[in-house]
C-alpha cells in the first residue's frame, strides 16, 4: 500500500501530545497526536487530493460514498473554540514525531526543538500521511503524523499564561547575591563549610 505525504498548510495546533504517547480511550494503545485546524480561506487542495488517493486506493469505486458518509474534514470546531468556518483533523502516530523551527542551524536545515515548543494555539506546519481504514465496518480516511514545524506563536488556545506576559519587569531591580556569596564561603574552624544541619544529628 503506497501512502502520500503531504506539508499542511500553516494550521493551529490543538491539543497537541507530543512529549509522551497518551490513549485516547481505555484499552488503546498510546500514540502521539494533535488537532490542525485551518481557518477559514485556506487552501486544501493539495490535502483534499491526497486524501482522494488514499481512499480510492483502499476503496476503489466506493471511495466516492466513503469519503461522502464519513468526511475526515471536520467543520463543528465552533464548538470547541476555533474560528468560525475553520476545518480540523486529528493527526497521530505511535512514533514521537521530530519537531523542528524555522531558525536554521549550522547546516542550514531546520533548528529541531523541544515538543512542549507546541502549545495549544501554536501555528505550525504538519507532515501527514493519508491513509484509508476498515475497522470493524468502521470506513473512512485517517491521518498518520509524521513531523511537525514551528511557524510562530499565535493566540492560546487554553488559558495558560507564560510568565513573562504575566508579570512586570523592574528595570532598577538587579540580583543581589552579596549574602548568598557570605553563606556559601561560611566555614567552621576545622575548615569544613558550617552544616545547617549538624544539630539535628546528620
Amino acid at each position: 500500500m503506497s501512502k502520500t505525504r503531504v506539508i499542511t498548510p500553516e494550521a493551529i495546533a490543538s491539543y497537541p501530545t507530543l512529549v509522551e504517547a497518551e490513549a485516547m480511550n481505555e484499552g488503546e494503545e498510546p500514540k502521539f497526536s494533535v488537532a490542525l485546524v485551518f481557518p477559514l480561506g485556506t487552501d486544501l487542495t493539495e490535502l483534499k487530493e491526497a486524501v482522494k488517493a488514499a481512499a480510492v486506493e483502499k476503496f476503489g469505486a466506493k471511495a466516492g460514498a466513503v469519503l461522502k458518509s464519513n468526511n475526515p474534514f471536520r467543520t463543528d470546531g465552533e464548538t470547541k473554540g476555533y474560528p468560525a468556518g475553520s476545518v480540523f483533523f486529528n493527526a497521530r502516530t505511535k512514533m514521537q514525531p521530530g519537531v523542528v523551527s524555522q531558525v536554521p542551524n549550522k547546516d542550514g536545515r531546520p533548528t529541531v526543538i523541544d515538543p512542549a515548543s507546541i502549545y495549544p494555539g501554536a501555528i505550525v506546519k504538519a507532515s501527514i500521511t493519508t491513509y484509508g481504514y476498515d475497522v470493524k465496518g468502521n470506513k473512512g480516511i485517517g491521518f498518520g503524523l509524521n513531523n511537525i514545524q514551528f511557524i510562530r506563536d499565535g493566540e492560546r488556545l487554553d488559558s495558560n499564561i507564560a510568565a513573562q506576559d504575566e508579570f512586570a519587569a523592574d528595570e532598577n531591580a538587579v540580583a543581589d547575591l552579596s549574602d548568598l556569596d557570605e553563606e556559601i564561603g561560611a566555614t567552621s574552624d576545622d575548615g569544613f563549610e558550617d552544616d545547617p544541619l549538624a544539630d539535628l544529628g546528620f
